[in-house]
């Protein structure tokens, strides 16, 4: 099982090769764990500090041998070398020390089970696709080109204390110029299920982006200019919007509150289609961090079919 930081950065891992993982939100327990696992400052750079020597040696010869530049050649192919050695044999050196989970002393996050990130997975999947009108929701507006509207769920346990996954129904088109974040309700499941507690909840942030030659407020903005020339000189501006990755304050508000309420158990958690990134937060996140910690997409779903 792997540890790592509030910023989705490996610490070490317990000695035990699986895709299991925990995130750590006590530094306490990262200073120890990576201190363990990445050891002094000498073994996580040995391998690059070889490769520099050995690439200023082969620098020097080569460069007494062209003519003299020497000095040239000997920074150049110290550089690469240093570059080569710390990425290829980096790993070599390190002491990568196991750390049992009854050795840590703070607070940490355990993620979902594997069925919820399976269907968290199939939620990102569905949000990069098209959606269908649905005549039975006026409201609801299609998303015909995939990518701007959320999809997600919730997990929990049913009166018998079996896991029970919820599969929402999509949320409609969202224009990023518009609006800064698309919205969903997660509990507005496809297929009913018997659900007494709930212990948390999922959705996908989406990746689409959209640009246009007329800014308008609304979502993330930003404004490129080209200029050229003809008879005289003429300017056309581009700006583009995308939906913001995180969670967002509304989010961070409505797990706090079903947690004050007893209605939610755990942690949710955000999937950024186009960051990459998963974000979890619960009734302890602020509004102005909005997230508790964040991990690669790839990670989090590393063995998830």
């Amino acid at each position: 099982m792997d540890y790592y930081n509030k910023d989705g950065e490996l610490a070490g891992n317990d000695g035990q090769a699986n895709d299991d993982f925990v995130m750590l939100l006590d530094g306490r327990d990262v200073t120890n764990v990576r201190a363990r696992y990445w050891g002094s400052w000498w073994q996580q750079h040995w391998g690059g500090i070889l490769t520099m020597v050995l690439g200023a040696i082969i620098g020097v010869v080569v460069g007494a041998w062209k003519g003299g530049l020497y000095w040239l050649a000997a920074i150049g192919l110290a550089a690469f070398g240093y570059w080569v050695g710390d990425r290829c044999f980096k790993s070599w050196f390190l002491p990568k020390k196991s750390t049992s989970v009854s050795d840590l002393v703070g607070t940490r996050l355990e993620p979902a089970p594997e069925t919820v990130r399976a269907a968290a997975k199939r939620a990102l999947e569905r949000s990069n696709r098209p959606t269908t009108a649905d005549p039975a929701d006026q409201t609801f507006i299609a998303d015909s080109a995939g990518g701007f509207h959320e999809e997600g769920g919730f997990w929990g346990t049913s009166p018998t204390g079996a896991e029970v996954i919820g599969q929402a129904r999509p949320g409609s088109f969202a224009d990023p110029f518009d609006q800064a974040r698309a919205e969903i309700n997660v509990f507005d499941v496809a297929t009913p299920v018997s659900l007494d507690k709930t212990i948390g909840t999922f959705h996908v942030h989406p990746s689409g982006r959209l640009e246009r030659e007329a800014r308008r407020s609304g979502g993330t903005v930003s404004q490129t200019t080209n200029t050229g020339a003809s008879d005289g000189a003429t300017t056309t501006a581009t700006e583009h919007a995308e939906f913001d990755q995180p969670p967002s304050v509304a989010d961070v508000r409505n797990v706090r509150e079903r947690s004050q309420r007893g209605e939610q158990s755990g942690h949710s958690f955000v999937i950024g289609a186009r960051s990459g990134e998963i974000y979890f937060y619960d009734g302890t996140t602020s509004e102005t961090d909005r997230y508790l910690a964040k991990i690669s997409a790839s990670r989090f779903f590393r063995g998830i079919p």
